[in-house]
């Protein structure tokens, strides 16, 4: 009987090792998202800054500081004080606090889809076919990697997002800052919809900012990866698409009108920057990448059918 479980144990604990080795990248992307969140949220919590003030003068905040500072009680011994007191005395509140933690993503996730788009391209070019032969099925072997893999970074990259939304909970609690607003989903609900249920909304919005963009780039990224040439190709093409798309539509903005934002796809990631939007409209610029990965599967498919 001990044998019987020690050989359960055993093939569970190489289990468990084949599916972390399998799937390091995402672990890896995980952790790296989430050092960025975490760190994001330090500096906006002022620990970063307090720390480099303190090691630039420990003297003046040990010996100086609370005797000047209008804001009491106050002891200053050491750097822990120095962030308790900060913590204290500094108001923070949920929606900023969130907001700039993840401020950098509209700029960091098509950069990180990009990582897909590598690994989609040495497996196409590598072990596909083989895979695909055991199969019998170049459709299924083919869209099925793509999107298992784009929805493995999706899934990291929001799990990341829900423990900083967690945590910002916990430090935040239910506190709102009067001079933000955020306007995505309103048209779908009511106005007072991101005062009332604050917490629902940046899940909802989480969830649209760090599962459906990341799924949608990097399974536009697998799919460039099939027909790409080289390595250069399956890693800066999904980039023009999102970087030249923005710079050109923001360039051409005047000669499109008032709507141009529609057409830029980094505005789901920074809709507050843009009052009075239609949800419903921020998602067919993301669609178009979807379409395209769809019909690249669907050639590639052809091909090696004929």
């Amino acid at each position: 009987m001990n044998t019987k479980n020690n050989l359960i144990k055993e093939k569970n604990k190489r289990s468990a090792k084949g599916i972390l080795k399998k799937n390091k990248i995402y672990f890896i992307l995980f952790l790296l998202i989430l050092i960025i969140m975490l760190y994001s949220m330090c500096n906006e919590l002022y620990i970063i800054p307090s720390i480099t003030k303190f090691i630039s003068n420990s003297t003046y905040y040990t010996e100086t500081f609370c005797s000047v500072t209008d804001i009491q009680p106050c002891s200053v011994n050491n750097l822990w004080d120095l962030l308790e007191y900060d913590m204290r005395t500094i108001p923070h509140t949920f929606d900023p606090l969130i907001i700039w933690s993840t401020s950098s993503f509209q700029i960091l996730i098509p950069l990180f889809s990009s990582v897909i788009g590598v690994k989609i391209y040495y497996w196409y070019n590598s072990i596909f076919k083989l895979q695909a032969y055991r199969t019998n099925s170049y459709y299924k072997e083919l869209f099925g990697k793509v999107t298992s893999e784009s929805l493995k970074f999706s899934i990291s990259a929001f799990f990341a997002y829900l423990i900083l939304f967690s945590l910002c909970i916990l430090i935040a609690g239910d506190s709102v800052a009067d001079y933000l607003t955020r306007d995505m989903f309103l048209d779908w609900f009511s106005d007072d919809f991101y005062i009332n249920y604050r917490f629902l909304y940046f899940f909802m919005e989480g969830f649209a900012r760090f599962f459906f963009v990341p799924f949608v780039y990097s399974f536009f990224a697998g799919g460039i990866a099939i027909v790409a040439k080289s390595l250069k190709q399956s890693i800066f093409i999904p980039l023009v698409y999102y970087f030249g798309l923005t710079l050109t539509i923001s360039a051409l903005s005047s000669f499109i009108g008032s709507n141009y934002f529609y057409f830029i796809p980094s505005t789901i990631m920074a809709s507050s920057s843009y009052p009075n939007i239609n949800t419903l409209m921020l998602f067919p610029v993301h669609i178009v990448p979807i379409i395209v990965t769809i019909l690249i599967i669907r050639y590639q498919v052809k091909l090696h059918e004929i």
